[in-house]
């Protein structure tokens, strides 16, 4: 995918939708196109989608590696605890990763936790492997996308909680 600097927005809309502004890429449209009920509003230059059930979270997952910038009246809920959020941050200063590497790591623990719910600790490999699932179904998010994620979430298990998954 070709890089951009314009985010893709994310909105409430009227009549219980959400408006989705995305700079135009074939990729991004294919991806959009995936939704059941979304619209095309050509004078205004929007997509829009049904606000209903998991949208607010499948949203950012179908733009995965992606900016999304989710307005803070849409935003699901049951976030990352913050606790949780700074022991991911000790442990990947303390493996002396990149600081590239942490912002992908914390962006796909945060959609995990949409996903999954706010305490990953109490999951194990059935709920990875059902959001894995969802990224390549419904996200439709390339091989090596997904193994990102995976990654992020191996070393969550392993070095923040402990335990060995897969």
């Amino acid at each position: 995918m070709e890089e951009t600097t314009d985010p893709i927005q994310i909105t409430p809309g009227t009549e219980g939708r959400l408006i989705v502004r995305l700079p135009f890429s074939p990729e991004r449209v294919a991806k959009i196109k995936t939704i059941d009920g979304r619209r095309w509003h050509s004078p205004e230059k929007y997509w829009s989608v049904p606000h209903g059930g998991d949208m607010p979270a499948r949203l950012p997952a179908l733009f995965a590696g992606e900016r999304v910038e989710l307005a803070q009246e849409i935003r699901p809920k049951n976030i990352v605890p913050s606790d949780l959020l700074e022991r991911v941050h000790e442990a990947v200063r303390s493996r002396d990763l990149s600081p590239n590497t942490e912002e992908a790591y914390i962006g796909w623990i945060r959609r995990f936790t949409q996903h999954a719910g706010p305490r990953p600790e109490e999951l194990g490999e059935a709920e990875i492997g059902r959001f894995l699932s969802m990224l390549a179904v419904d996200a439709h998010v390339s091989a090596s996308t997904q193994n990102q994620a995976l990654h992020a979430l191996l070393f969550l298990y392993k070095e923040v909680f402990g335990k060995e998954i897969g």
